[in-house]
């Protein structure tokens, strides 16, 4: 894992969309399908584009919103059906059509999987392969009907032990770990929210404010000890006034190989990301950007407040 020490300047004129590790280490793209590695210092540099040829990069129909890196190979996407797959150094090799919109990619194990985004059944969500051409539907223990889109906004990440994270960004606060073919395992979040707020945990139908309802995290980073790191999205924190205020991406916390929470650290800012992680630090990536800190300390619980 990278020991960062703390950065600052973000790479010029970037703004990320989505980002992966794995054990080489994390990295970041844009929407025109540059990526961008964090460097041991903090640092954060350009590393490779994905090209249709040398100095032609690829156009999308859409900007590139996900990827992932199977064996040497990359793989992204734009939110269409469209996968396109690139050669170690970013020159294009290949594309599918796959059966579903993608919304999300990672790698657990030896395995791309990818979220459908269209989903409206809990085993229409999840789709893997091996080699980033033929794709299978996760066949999960349970077919529950969504009863809203917002069901369907999910987390993804995993690890090189086949490990699938994977939590609702809005919804009871709780994470699931898979490895097929054992059935999934859930463990609570630490999220701190109002009373009032419990009680927007399921969506139905179609939603235009979202602020209300219970957004426990917001991005994950899967560790290569089986442990996890949860980037907490909009809390409800009592201040030194003993006055509610809003935290977006403020709390990150750490979960064991057993789900137990470990560790919470506190962001000097809001993060998009978590990048790295150290027995000592999570590193984030801010909204411009930036690398950012926050220490390990005692692991906060969750709380319920009633205004």
């Amino acid at each position: 894992m990278l020991l960062l020490v703390l950065l600052s300047l973000p790479a010029a004129g970037a703004e990320f969309v989505a980002a992966f590790s794995d054990p080489s280490g994390s990295f970041l793209i844009d929407a025109s399908g540059a990526i961008h590695a964090v460097q041991p210092n903090g640092s954060i540099a350009k590393t490779v584009v994905l090209s249709q040829s040398p100095g032609k990069p690829l156009r999308w129909a859409r900007p590139v919103r996900t990827f992932a890196r199977l064996g040497p190979s990359w793989f992204a996407a734009d939110g269409t059906e469209r996968l396109v797959q690139f050669g170690a150094d970013g020159m294009y090799s290949g594309e599918v059509k796959v059966p579903f919109r993608i919304a999300a990619l990672t790698v657990a194990g030896n395995r791309l999987w990818a979220l459908n985004m269209l989903a409206m059944r809990s085993d229409e969500q999840l789709w893997f392969s091996a080699d980033g051409r033929k794709f299978n539907a996760y066949d999960a223990p349970s077919k529950q009907q969504f009863d809203s889109p917002l069901d369907n906004l999910v987390l993804l990440e995993g690890n090189r032990a086949g490990d699938l994270f994977y939590g609702s960004m809005i919804g009871p606060p709780l994470l699931k770990r898979v490895r097929p073919p054992a059935k999934p395992v859930a463990f609570p979040l630490a999220y701190s929210r109002t009373k009032q707020r419990t009680a927007y945990e399921n969506a139905e139908g179609m939603v235009d404010e979202i602020a209300p309802y219970s957004q426990p995290a917001r991005h994950l980073m899967a560790i290569e000890d089986g442990s996890v790191a949860v980037l907490r999205n909009r809390e409800d924190i009592l201040n030194a006034a003993k006055k509610l205020e809003t935290w977006i991406g403020r709390r990150v916390d750490r979960y064991d190989a057993s789900g137990r929470h470990v560790a919470t650290g506190l962001f000097p800012e809001t993060a998009r990301f978590v990048v790295a992680v150290t027995k000592t630090e999570a590193v984030g990536i801010s909204r411009s950007g930036g690398a950012i800190s926050a220490k390990w300390g005692k692991p906060v619980p969750g709380a319920v407040w009633t205004p």
